[in-house]
């Protein structure tokens, strides 16, 4: 999932913090990076009842790069 999606289906930043037991600000954080912790990913797909999954490929480290 990304922040965007996340923070739709919560309904706003600050709901997604409250549900997450995150600040906001951590929240804002995940939405300019485009990610989300991979840990938070999967406490949000699990508070969303699997409506929302994480995509592990978005947690791979590119080892074909270095």
């Amino acid at each position: 999932m990304k922040p965007d999606e996340a923070i739709r289906w919560a309904g706003s930043q600050r709901k997604l913090a409250e549900l997450c037991d995150v600040t906001e600000s951590a929240v804002s954080q995940w939405a300019d990076r485009g990610l989300i912790p991979m840990m938070r990913a999967y406490q949000i797909e699990s508070l969303s009842g699997g409506e929302l999954r994480v995509d592990p490929v978005a947690y791979r480290r590119d080892s074909e790069a270095a």
